[in-house]
């Protein structure tokens, strides 16, 4: 169980970048759109609303995080430091969605790994994966629900500081 983590700006970009994006996304306003077919002459009319009002949201609930696995002298890590980070000979990133899945995998650094320690990470990935999706969802949400209570809707608390909210 994934309790009070803590993720620093020292881990991996490729991880926090996806977090980014993907609250992002979740925040994404989408204009309504009125599509028009006419069928005397077979052509499709697409009109943009221009009512800021009027407008739909992604769903990103399914959209997978990534989640790097490293290895430093035979044990696995998740959100290394820099420190960690140089002294890291293989890493592997994982696209996880939230039921667990691997949808992207890579490889990186100079070292090998055998098919156990990547068995290994890739469970390791595939269970924290959904757990930091949950989390990082329920920080969307919450920061949802406070921007209602301010009463407008241009202001978003996901980040305070340093720290994750």
């Amino acid at each position: 169980m994934l309790t009070n983590q803590v993720l620093r700006y020292e881990g991996n970009l490729h991880d926090a970048c996806s977090f980014a994006m993907k609250a992002a996304l979740s925040e994404t306003k989408v204009p309504a759109l009125k599509v028009v077919h006419d069928e005397e002459t077979n052509e499709v009319s697409v009109d943009v609303c221009d009512d800021p009002y009027e407008y739909g949201v992604l769903d990103v609930s399914k959209l997978p995080l990534l989640v790097t696995v490293g290895q430093i002298n035979g044990i696995h890590t998740v959100d290394t430091t820099i420190k960690e980070d140089s002294v890291t000979l293989a890493r592997i990133t994982y696209g996880i969605i939230p039921s667990g899945s691997i949808v992207y995998m890579n490889k990186d650094g100079g070292g090998s790994l055998d098919l156990l320690n990547i068995r290994s990470m890739t469970k390791i990935a595939s269970e924290i994966g959904p757990q930091l999706n949950e989390l990082l969802m329920k920080k969307v949400q919450l920061s949802k629900d406070k921007q209602a209570s301010w009463g407008h809707a241009n202001e978003r608390l996901l980040f305070d500081d340093d720290n994750f909210v």
